[in-house]
């Protein structure tokens, strides 16, 4: 299953946990467990990307220019990057 999980990211595959679960038709936390593996063998690794958490009066997806910016909450999306 991680030969074909890497050559499904090698072929240029959205590393999103959901997406690789309907596309190899597995079980996302196997993707997980996978991903994991993946990680530990060196062949991807884990990238973080901080994003805001849109509060319930946002009318829009752009956050430059909010005037309550600051009250918007920071989350971390774990991401993956193919490395070999």
């Amino acid at each position: 299953m991680l030969s074909k999980l890497l050559a499904y990211l090698r072929a240029g595959g959205d590393a999103n946990i959901a997406t690789v679960s309907r596309k190899l038709d597995i079980e996302e936390g196997t993707v997980v467990m996978l991903f994991d593996q993946l990680v530990k063998m060196g062949y991807i690794e884990e990238v973080e990307t901080k994003s805001k958490v849109k509060l319930d009066y946002c009318t829009t997806s752009k956050c430059a220019g909010c005037s309550k910016i600051t009250a918007c909450e920071d989350f971390y999306i774990i991401k993956y990057k193919l490395v070999k």
